[in-house]
């Protein structure tokens, strides 16, 4: 398994020949300029792309760096999303995100559905391949917003939680030939949409492990067998990705210029819960400019803004576990470019 940060080494990057970002408004200082974020409710800011095919919405600019935030979770506690948090904490990189997950949603739904969202990895990276990609000619009538550089922006991956979850729920552990095809094949689709991503221009991602779930209401509540399940489940799926990624990036002859930093999140999570009142921990005004005074996360599930409980419902923690976990992320993103 990854260390909490793994980062890989950088390779010399592959320059893309897009025109550069032209509106007057950013600021030209810091190399990292654009998010483009993909995942499911852990990182779903609310934004959305598009009302129909080829018909944006409000989309982010300098002056309202995340765009329109009609849709997802826009609950207290499901709002401050990592790659919000990031932008926030990386202000002097005057960064924009273009947050396309969406809550509820898995790697690919032919491989482990979700009863409520069909908006998987897949029609994500499509949706991006549609109105950002410079080659993609679909919505070319539309103000497409192609004009980012591989240099300048980084590609957040952080999916797989429902995957993980809905995979032990209805196939039991991973070690069943069942479970063990819906995840190669959760896996594979992971892959090739990465590798779409990279055919269009992409260069520099942030890969996400998936979350500390087992300490949710949710997982635990059904009890020590499901736990063991869903466990042997994040094991598997987290080790397959991250290795995925790790040899990626050794393939210089296949993938010049891919560059990737890692950040293994059941680190954080994991110690946070043993040790919620250590000092690194506190949160203060750095975090929360609204606090009276600096505090810590309580060992605890309660959607009041007061509770500073760490888990906001049954399977979502608190908005301030994303700030801590932005602030961690961002102290080792040097390798990207932050910072520069």
């Amino acid at each position: 398994m990854f260390e909490k940060y793994t980062l890989w080494g950088s390779l010399a990057l592959s320059l893309s020949v897009f025109s550069p970002i032209t509106n007057a408004q950013c600021p030209t200082t810091g190399t990292i300029k654009r998010f483009y974020s993909f995942g499911s409710s852990w990182s779903d800011n609310g934004f959305r792309i598009a009302s129909a095919a080829c018909k944006k919405n409000t989309w982010p600019t300098c002056d309202n760096r995340f765009g329109n935030q009609v849709g997802g979770d826009v609950q207290i506690g499901l709002e401050g999303k990592d790659n919000n948090y990031l932008t926030w904490l990386a202000n002097n990189e005057s960064i924009i995100t273009y947050d396309i997950a969406q809550r509820g949603a898995t790697v690919d739904n032919t491989c482990i559905s979700t009863s409520n969202q069909p908006y998987d990895l897949k029609a994500q990276v499509d949706d991006f391949n549609r109105y950002y990609s410079p080659t993609d000619t679909r919505c070319a009538s539309d103000q497409k917003f192609s004009d980012w550089t591989a240099e300048r922006t980084v590609f957040v991956m952080f999916m797989g939680d429902n995957d993980i979850f809905n995979g032990a729920n209805a196939n039991g552990a991973v070690s069943s030939t069942t479970s063990q095809q819906k995840l190669n094949c959760a896996v594979n689709s992971y892959t090739a949409a990465v590798k779409s991503l990279y055919a269009a221009g992409a260069r520099k991602f942030l890969y996400i492990s998936t979350p500390s779930q087992e300490l949710s209401d949710r997982v635990v509540n059904k009890g020590t067998t499901f736990v063991n399940n869903y466990l042997s489940w994040k094991r598997a799926y987290d080790i397959a990705i991250s290795s995925w990624w790790s040899q990626t990036q050794k393939d210089t002859t296949n993938y010049p210029g891919f560059q990737v930093d890692a950040y293994n999140f059941s680190v954080l999570m994991n110690d946070l819960w043993a040790n919620p009142t250590n000092p690194k921990y506190q949160i203060t005004k750095e975090l929360d400019p609204a606090a009276a005074s600096p505090y810590y996360l309580q060992k605890c599930t309660n959607t009041s803004a007061t509770s500073h409980c760490i888990w906001y419902n049954d399977f979502h923690t608190f908005w301030q576990v994303h700030a801590l976990l932005a602030r961690d992320m961002l102290s080792g993103l040097g390798n990207l470019g932050f910072g520069k």
